[in-house]
């Protein structure tokens, strides 16, 4: 899985694992849970897996302050300290409309991080525009967070496929 903090190796990366799939259908997406007292819980440090068409995986995680991790295989990119972890299909409820969408584009997109009256430039909104919305995979604080929209969400993108 590459690990990747800088804007244009992002870039670079998203163009290199998504380009082949525009046009293929958002057919499933996986995340983690992890087992605790009480059950299974959402592990959204993991990476959510995107199947498209029959054969095709992406999978992204967003870590630290902006650092992208991205692969099109079923690898982990942190450990699981010797936790239970289980990969449960389609349970993240605000993403669901998404399946079956067809990918039109993909676009890095600016995220927004100050430190006192300091802006600092970060890029960890990952954008997947399809025919039926837009389906936005993002830094939640240093774990994946999601969100899918009808329209596109609002801010500064760089189209990279």
């Amino acid at each position: 899985m590459e690990e990747i903090d800088d804007k244009q190796a992002k870039i670079e990366a998203l163009r290199r694992h998504f380009a082949p799939l525009i046009g293929e259908r958002l057919s499933s997406f996986e995340t983690a849970q992890i087992k605790l007292e009480g059950g299974w819980l959402p592990w959204l440090d993991l990476p959510i897996r995107l199947y498209f068409g029959r054969e095709s995986l992406v999978s992204i995680a967003w870590s630290h302050f902006d650092k992208l991790f991205i692969s099109n295989d079923k690898t982990i990119n942190f450990s699981t300290e010797g936790s239970e972890a289980r990969w449960v299909s389609k349970k993240i409820d605000v993403i669901r409309p998404a399946l079956s969408g067809t990918l039109k584009s993909v676009e890095l997109g600016r995220g927004r991080l100050s430190i006192g009256d300091q802006e600092i430039e970060i890029w960890t909104r990952l954008i997947l525009e399809q025919d039926n919305g837009w389906l936005e995979v993002f830094n939640g604080l240093d774990e994946n967070a999601f969100h899918f929209c009808q329209d596109k969400p609002i801010g500064e993108f760089i189209r990279c496929c």
